[in-house]
């Protein structure tokens, strides 16, 4: 397969994205690149030969469902994942995926600890056990929110992208 980007959208982009996508929900391309350009999402398009094959958004804002918002209020979505038929088995909405998680990554600054543990204060939750490099389950050493820290079952894990990496590296 030749070279694949993906990319948010831009502008000069919105007659090939019309011509080769549906809009979905009532609403346009031109809304969704309007709805970026506030930061509200990240309207992300996979590139083949100068033409969209793929695209996904990333709402920044929660997820749509309230149901979902009210326990993750702080929680990207990935929604409306499309790839042309054509393309499909070939590895490009996962690499759309990638991308979109690769962009939260980026995004990720807010922080109630105000990045504690990259100052050296040692203000981080010890990590009880790690599932497979993936799934960090913690103790806090405070019982305040944290966007991080969610419930599983008694106990409670951590996707802090900040603080798995100082666990991988250091074992802290």
């Amino acid at each position: 397969m030749a070279e694949l980007t993906i990319r948010p959208i831009e502008k000069l982009d919105l007659y090939k994205m019309d011509y080769t996508f549906k809009s979905e929900f009532g609403r346009t391309h031109a809304d969704d690149l309007h709805d970026q350009s506030l930061s509200n999402i990240s309207f992300m398009v996979a590139w083949l030969h100068d033409n969209p094959v793929g695209h996904a958004l990333v709402r920044w804002l929660g997820p749509r469902i309230e149901i979902v918002r009210k326990d993750y209020p702080d929680c990207p979505e990935i929604y409306r994942l499309e790839v042309l038929k054509e393309f499909w088995s070939q590895g490009i909405a996962t690499a759309i995926i990638k991308e979109c998680e690769n962009e939260a990554l980026k995004s990720t600054t807010k922080c109630a600890k105000d990045f504690s543990c990259l100052k050296g204060q040692n203000e981080f939750c010890k990590i009880e056990y790690c599932v497979s490099d993936t799934v960090y389950f913690v103790k806090c050493k405070e019982h305040t929110y944290c966007s991080y820290k969610d419930k599983f079952g008694g106990s409670f894990y951590c996707t802090c992208p900040t603080r798995k990496e100082i666990y991988s590296k250091y074992k802290l």
